[in-house]
């Protein structure tokens, strides 16, 4: 934060105990404050170098923050921060979270901060699995959020687990365990729904002999308990960069059971997924690829946590880029952008191969990304695409042959599979 000359202007003729009771009418709650045009205390903190030392304390100091985590998708409230006078703030993503300092800030200031967690629900006749791979992904990118505040000196944290009239952790005589209705979910994976959620904390495990675990059930504190014991007696097992890893396979396995999965969780999600496919704008290319390139090509799995692994899985995030493709609600929107800038000519959608080589030409013109569009043209969700079979790259190699063929090849590369030597059996060695 750049701060300003340390002049308080006119407040400066005020004694400090009055400056004092601006300082808390301006701390006031305010409500909602994920508007980015909302005023409030964080703004006035960058005026004065001096207004930042007494109005800190009010705005940090003594203060508790919850961080609120639903198994529901919420459009533009994809984790909530709120604060102990009524503030909140919601975040539509991880890259908004980071955007708007929340990765940055001062946690070790604060007296308390409380990860938040709700159970997943149940509602009879409308089975939503998805409701735990969504939970599993925001504890992800809390997860990255945390690590950044770790770093700052964040000190003290507490978990909570929340029930609800339609959720609990613990139901049935035992903990919650929706994983397993998963399609093939692996059978390495946490056994439990509290379990699932605590994987991506794990490197805050030095936290838990502080934690406050005396509201939750038996089997789940001496599970978390558990946890710091295993982590004493075995460092090398139990390290920072094993959890990681772990962290990683569960999130490939529930990104991959996501291309199938129904209910309306999962629906929202594979739309969460697209819209910020392009985080940071096309220009940047996609953080979410690159995301899936670092887990799959760069992971040291051992044998046991390699189950269910095909190298043709790449074939599998092929799909998705065409889903992508086909369904980019930005290129009816880039029609209109063409006609309005003079440019002669029909508009024509972008080869799939532009697609797999992350091209910001084959997005939108000149780049732009508007995750807002993708929510406007599926508000309901994106239901999942089942394809049985490989018919559906017989068009792409018939329009674009080996231009295709050899950008699927390299794609497939990029995640340690082979998709030509599918495609030369499919279709044989066509030239253009």
């Amino acid at each position: 934060m750049t701060l300003q000359t340390p002049n308080l202007g006119i407040l400066d003729r005020l004694p400090r105990e009055v400056r004092d009771m601006v300082w808390e009418y301006i701390c006031a709650p305010r409500g909602d404050q994920s508007n980015p045009h909302t005023k409030n205390s964080l703004a006035s903190l960058g005026t004065c170098r001096q207004v930042y030392e007494e109005l800190s304390a009010k705005v940090y100091d003594h203060e508790t923050f919850i961080i609120r985590v639903s198994p529901r998708y919420q459009v533009n409230s994809w984790l909530c921060f709120e604060n102990s006078r009524g503030a909140k703030w919601h975040v539509k993503d991880l890259e908004d979270a980071k955007t708007r300092g929340f990765a940055n800030f001062p946690y070790k200031r604060l007296k308390e901060v409380t990860i938040s967690i709700e159970a997943t629900q149940h509602i009879p006749g409308r089975e939503d699995q998805g409701q735990i791979i969504s939970l599993f992904f925001k504890m992800r990118d809390l997860t990255e959020i945390l690590l950044e505040a770790k770093k700052g000196g964040l000190h003290n944290l507490n978990l909570e687990l929340l029930d609800s009239g339609t959720g609990k952790w613990y139901e049935g005589g035992g903990p919650k365990a929706t994983i397993l209705l998963i399609q093939d979910a692996p059978s390495f994976v946490p056994e439990f729904d509290f379990s699932v959620v605590w994987l991506p904390l794990y490197s805050f495990a030095s936290f838990l002999p502080n934690m406050e675990l005396g509201q939750l059930p038996c089997e789940m504190r001496e599970f978390l308990m558990g946890e710091i014991t295993a982590q004493e007696a075995d460092q090398e097992i139990r390290s920072d960069e094993n959890a990681k890893e772990r962290s990683d396979i569960l999130y490939a396995h529930f990104d991959l059971a996501l291309d199938g999965e129904e209910g309306e969780t999962a629906d929202m999600l594979r739309l969460h997924r697209f819209s910020t496919w392009y985080q940071r704008g096309a220009d940047h290319g996609s953080e979410y690829l690159r995301e899936l390139e670092r887990v799959w090509r760069d992971r040291a799995w051992g044998a046991t946590w390699r189950d269910g692994w095909n190298e043709n899985d790449s074939v599998a995030i092929e799909k998705r880029c065409y889903m992508f493709h086909s369904l980019n609600p930005l290129y009816a929107k880039r029609q209109r952008g063409r006609s309005t800038q003079g440019i002669a000519g029909p508009f024509k959608r972008p080869q799939f191969s532009e697609v797999l080589k992350d091209c910001p030409s084959a997005v939108n013109l000149e780049g732009v990304w508007d995750r807002d569009e993708w929510f406007r043209r599926y508000p309901a969700g994106i239901k999942p695409w089942k394809y049985i079979t490989e018919g559906w790259r017989l068009p792409l190699y018939n329009e674009e042959g080996r231009t295709y063929r050899d950008a699927s090849d390299a794609f497939a590369d990029r995640f340690g599979g082979q998709a030509s030597l599918y495609l030369l059996y499919l279709f044989g060695d066509k030239t253009e």
